[in-house]
């Protein structure tokens, strides 16, 4: 009842299906090719009366409020200068000095940070203000020039949604990462 078919039969068969799928699927890609080229050529769209009408020209102020890139700069970068601020302010506890930080810092940054001995921090202040000098798909990175020299602070988006920016690394100056 049934016919038992040899392996190179199959194979054959196989072969032979691919090979009519495939001119189908070419043709049915070609026909809505010429369908869409030939559509974007009628004038259906356009206006008969678009030459009598007379064109009108509209002044508008610019915009008042900063463009949403540039206001997660400022925002960035605030966040930064207090959480360097914060960072040299060793003359607290410990406990007082990472519960300052900790509302500006990432997870990992957070977990860094917690049992930081705070008697390697070097004494300084902040003397300018951020510079950023790269914003790319990991975050954004800021030079900080310091009392002792220059740090760099490495800022991520909060949480899977994209929240505010904090940061995720503090490099202190000749730690070769980031000179």
């Amino acid at each position: 009842m049934f016919k038992l078919l040899t392996v190179e039969a199959l194979s054959a068969y196989c072969c032979t299906m691919r090979t009519y799928w495939n001119r189908q699927a070419t043709t049915v890609v070609v026909i809505l090719t010429l369908g869409l080229t030939i559509t974007g050529c009628t004038d259906a769209g356009k206006s008969q009366d678009a030459a009598s009408s007379t064109p009108t020209v509209s002044v508008t102020d610019p915009p008042t409020t900063p463009a949403p890139r540039q206001s997660a700069y400022d925002d960035a970068a605030k966040t930064v200068t207090t959480v360097m601020t914060e960072y040299f302010d060793t003359k607290r506890s410990s406990d007082e000095w990472f519960a300052a930080l900790e509302p500006h810092l990432s997870m990992e940054a957070q977990y860094l940070y917690e049992d930081a001995n705070i008697k390697n921090i070097p004494n300084g202040n902040v003397t300018g203000t951020p510079q950023l000098v790269s914003d790319d798909a990991t975050g954004l990175r800021y030079f900080v020039d310091t009392s002792i020299g220059q740090f760099t602070v490495i800022l991520v988006l909060e949480g899977d949604s994209g929240g505010a920016y904090v940061v995720d690394e503090i490099q202190s100056p000749g730690s070769g990462k980031y000179d």
